[in-house]
């Protein structure tokens, strides 16, 4: 038996409607294989919200992980938050708000703060094209990787090599400069953004694991007048319409 757990931050006065979009959902549990039951539990109340948590039971840890790589999952328990519509103003006035730091002060993923950005700014893509999208980015030339953590931001800026998969992960083909092993089978979703940040625009390629994390960043690099390449920034545009077809509904 394996059992997962999300939480919930509701605000107050705002429980009952919870409770009944909570009852009232459309489910697309009952179809996974493995599963076994779900239950909804109040917790305590603070001054200005109460918390909820889910609980998810399958038969083992297999079959969970087989459900977050599912398209639908990672917006079952999260459109429920009634905090949703208000991150989705804030992120219409603020599209160039760290997503990380939007999550962490939310308490929410990175990944419902990407799908909180303006459509015109956004379009997803299903994490099984992986591959496919890290071999065409190493044909864009100089870019900027970048990896944010609770600890720190890791940036590489320089072309991403070419890769190939073995196993369970991605494995970029170099003895120097970037090199390493990226696990694949946890890509989950691509988000293709392009906002305005810090006075610019930019545009990067958001790869978001199963949990809702993000596991990296990369961004369409610059000219010598910090624009953006307009070459990648086509190849861009482009990788995002190829890979389209597996949006994530």
């Amino acid at each position: 038996m394996f059992i997962a757990m999300n939480r919930f931050q509701v605000r107050k006065g705002a429980e009952t409607a919870f409770e009944t979009v909570w009852a009232t959902r459309k489910s697309y549990l009952g179809n996974m294989p493995g599963f076994v039951e779900l239950r909804l539990l109040k917790g305590p109340e603070a001054e200005d919200h109460t918390l909820y948590s889910s609980h998810t039971s399958w038969v083992d840890k297999a079959a969970f992980e087989a459900w977050t790589r599912s398209r639908r999952c990672m917006k079952v328990s999260e459109m429920l938050s009634t905090d949703l519509t208000d991150l989705g103003a804030y992120m219409a006035d603020n599209p160039g708000a760290v997503i990380e730091e939007v999550a962490r002060e939310r308490k929410v993923t990175p990944r419902t703060v990407i799908e909180a950005l303006p459509s015109s700014m956004l379009s997803m893509a299903g994490g099984d094209r992986f591959e496919f999208a890290m071999r065409d980015i190493a044909q864009w030339g100089e870019v900027t990787l970048i990896v944010h953590t609770e600890d720190g931001i890791f940036e590489f800026t320089g072309a991403i090599p070419d890769g190939y998969v073995g196993g369970d992960y991605f494995n970029l083909i170099q003895p120097k400069g970037l090199h390493g092993h990226l696990r694949h089978t946890r890509s989950a979703a691509m988000a293709f953004v392009e906002r305005p940040f810090m006075g610019k625009t930019s545009a990067f390629v958001t790869f978001i694991n199963v949990d809702g994390g993000i596991m990296f960043k990369v961004f369409v690099g610059r000219d010598e007048a910090r624009a953006l390449r307009t070459d990648q920034l086509a190849r861009f545009r482009h990788l995002a319409e190829r890979i389209g077809a597996s949006a994530v509904p």
